[in-house]
Parts: structure tokens; C-alpha cells; sequence
């Protein structure tokens, strides 16, 4: 085949220089081989999330290792968090329970489930889920004599709220698995919320929240946390995933006992599961103090407790 002609082979070179330029310019803001932190961010990460982030030099490391130094702080700092881990010099300052390495905190897992019409989310007929587990509460339950029987069920909770047509109400509340879904009005969604969440210092924990925190946007809630944790990110680091983990994948594979995905209430107790699973991953047991040794076995039990049943699974079509 004949070359074109020498003219328009320099022209389409130059073309093709001066986009490549362009791209690099507006996009990655240096050259494409290296990339900061931050726009490793924007690409993988959603905007509304709090994360410490560095700048990396031309001499810096490949593309994909600031990635994977996100997830790993992520890990680090839950199991500071729940002191299986000294501080990391870059963690927000926690105040630790008396007489323990665990910080003074409750977790706070929120979690929605709405139908998209193409109109606001809030306008829409939805599920609010918001799930709690208070460190002052696993840390009695750790301090606790092992004759005491443990009351495990009481440790996350939890709460489904629902604002649509009353047959989607119901076929909601007969599948949330612990206690009664609450019919609500959507004025009524925001200082319901509000009141239940303590006066305390809040870590928010979501799975992949980043749709959830833009539909508590809109509904006007607001929850003031110290530090964001997503369980989709942790579980990079500690499970060496490949790819982000589905809510489901990830219970299964931390074998978390779970049913009825998708009801706001449920994802939030679960998800909160899986943050203590992940947190009890690559522990080195032989540094760790018989008092993490039992927090570990006391994470993993909370996790790991039986469900409760939904009363679609009544034999008796009464209310469990």
C-alpha cells in the first residue's frame, strides 16, 4: 500500500502529540507514567469521602501502589480503631476506653434502597437503613466473666425505615430481620434519624456509600463523623481482592451469616458484621495481648451470630 505523502504523515504526528499533551495536561496534571494521590482519588475513589492524601514525585512508585496504600490505611486504621493496632502516625485522635487499647466510638452504618425514575432520590419511594455498634458495649462484653451469658443480639442497632406505597412497606417490613420496619413520611425521615444518632465520637461506615451519602444529602441528614470507613475499600488489603467486593461476596466469603440483601436495615447490620471480620484478618497473634486475643473471639462471635428470622420464615405467620 503506498505511504501518504510525507506532509500529512508530519501533520497527523503533530496532531496526535498535541492531544496526548493535552490529556496529560488536563487530566493526570503531569506526565502519564507517574500520577498523584489525589487523582488516583478522583478515579477511584468518591469525592465525598475524607482521605489523607500525598503527592508522589516522577521518582515515586508505579501507578497502581498509591492505590493500594488507600486500601491498607483504610485496614490499618480500623484495627486502631478497635486496638488491635498501635496508632498510625496520620489517624484522627481518639480517646480510648478505660483500662483498654479499643477507642471510645460508635460505629454508624447507614444504608438506602430506592427506585430511580430519573427524578431526586428523595422524591422516591425508599428505604433508610442506620445500624450502630457502641464500643462501650463490646468492650463490656470483652471485660465480661465467661459465665455471664452474652447478649449478642443487643450489641448492633439497628433500624429500617421505609416512606412508600403500603404493599412495598410491608413486603419490606416482612423481610427486615430485626425488630419492626417503620412506616415514615419523608418530613419525618430527617429528625428521626437525627435523634437516634448519639451525641458521641462517630466513625460512619458505609459499602460502597457513595449514592448513599448523596441520598442523605438530600433528605437534609447530617452526620458529623471523625473519619469515614468503606468496607468495600478495607476489604482490598486484608482479603487481597482483585476486584470491589458486592455486599453479598463479601459476607460469604467472611462467612457472615446474612439473608435478605437489599433491605436497608439488613445491609447496614451486615455490613457492620464484615467490618468487625475484616478487622480480626492478618492479626499478628504473637505480639497481641490476651486481652486483643479475647477481642478478637469477641468480634468474630458478634459477627458471626444467627440471624434472626423474618417473619415471611414464620411457620405460624406470627411475628418473630
Amino acid at each position: 500500500m503506498p505511504q501518504a505523502p510525507r506532509s500529512r504523515r508530519l501533520k497527523r504526528q503533530r496532531s496526535l502529540t498535541l492531544r496526548n499533551q493535552s490529556f496529560s495536561t488536563h487530566f493526570w496534571h503531569q506526565p502519564l507514567r507517574f500520577v498523584t494521590l489525589v487523582d488516583l482519588s478522583r478515579l477511584y475513589l468518591p469525592a465525598s469521602y475524607s482521605l489523607i492524601l500525598t503527592t508522589m514525585s516522577e521518582t515515586s512508585q508505579p501507578l497502581i501502589t498509591p492505590y493500594k496504600m488507600m486500601m491498607k490505611r483504610q485496614f490499618i486504621l480500623l484495627q486502631h480503631l478497635l486496638g488491635l493496632r498501635s496508632s498510625p502516625s496520620e489517624a484522627p485522635t481518639f480517646c480510648s476506653l478505660p483500662n483498654s487499647s479499643i477507642k471510645d466510638i460508635v460505629f454508624v452504618c447507614i444504608d438506602t434502597e430506592f427506585i430511580s425514575d430519573g427524578r431526586k432520590l428523595c422524591h422516591q419511594a425508599f428505604q433508610f437503613g442506620i445500624s450502630m455498634l457502641d464500643t462501650r458495649d463490646l468492650q463490656s462484653l470483652i471485660s465480661a466473666p465467661r459465665s455471664a451469658p452474652p447478649r449478642l443480639p443487643d450489641l448492633l442497632k439497628t433500624h429500617n425505615f421505609c416512606a412508600a406505597s403500603p404493599e412495598y412497606c410491608l413486603k419490606v417490613s416482612n423481610k427486615y430481620l430485626f425488630g419492626e420496619s417503620e412506616t415514615i413520611r419523608l418530613e419525618e425521615i430527617q429528625p428521626r434519624i437525627q435523634a437516634i444518632i448519639p451525641d458521641r465520637d462517630i466513625v460512619l461506615v458505609m459499602h460502597d456509600g457513595n449514592n448513599d451519602l448523596r441520598f442523605a444529602k438530600e433528605l437534609g441528614i447530617s452526620i458529623q463523623a471523625i473519619c469515614t470507613i468503606d468496607t468495600q475499600m478495607v476489604a482490598q488489603h486484608p482479603l487481597q481482592l482483585t476486584h470491589k467486593a458486592s455486599l453479598r461476596e463479601l459476607l460469604i466469603i467472611l462467612n457472615c451469616p446474612f439473608q435478605h440483601i437489599h433491605v436497608a436495615g439488613n445491609d447496614a447490620n451486615f455490613t457492620l458484621r464484615a467490618l468487625l471480620m475484616l478487622a480480626v484478618r492478618n492479626p499478628d497473634v504473637l505480639n497481641l495481648s490476651e486481652e486483643q486475643l479475647a477481642a478478637i473471639s469477641t468480634f468474630q462471635a458478634v459477627a458471626q451470630f444467627p440471624r434472626l428470622r423474618s417473619k415471611v420464615e414464620n411457620p405460624r405467620g406470627k411475628k418473630t
